[in-house]
């Protein structure tokens, strides 16, 4: 079983930020790499890839404050694209399974008449064709 490295409490993290910001760091690093480790290795890839891009705009950033914002506005559109993606996935099982379920038929059994304009003109029967919905019996 592997061995995780403890985090230490609120008060600890932050006389650490203001004494020993290198410590810190090296924290933040250690439990990041830790965490990756736990994934397969193509989503480790992929982790360390989007650990890479949050680095950089860290960086870029001109406070960190800013840098919080950044990626904070980074969570959101990623939520948001993830959002996005189910509710296209369950529209389309939706319409899949409603579109598997019509059917053409023809309902030349049951003529219909159909409903004159005026009342001297003669009402004549013709066909219509209908979309019905089948589901099976259980």
């Amino acid at each position: 079983m592997q061995q995780f490295t403890p985090i230490p409490e609120f008060d600890q993290l932050k006389e650490m930020a203001q004494k020993n910001p290198e410590q810190l760091e090296a924290l933040r690093l250690q439990l990041i790499e830790e965490t990756i480790s736990l994934a397969d290795e193509r989503t480790q890839r992929k982790l360390r890839g989007l650990q890479f891009h949050i680095d950089m705009e860290v960086r870029r950033a001109k406070s960190p404050i800013a840098a919080c914002v950044k990626i904070s506005e980074m969570m959101h559109q990623s939520l948001n694209q993830l959002r996005s993606m189910l509710n296209n996935e369950v529209q389309e099982t939706s319409s899949a399974v409603i579109s598997s379920r019509v059917r053409d038929i023809s309902v030349d059994d049951y003529p219909m008449e159909t409903a004159s304009l005026s009342p001297d003109s003669a009402s004549t029967p013709t066909k219509k064709s209908a979309k019905i919905l089948m589901f099976p019996v259980i």
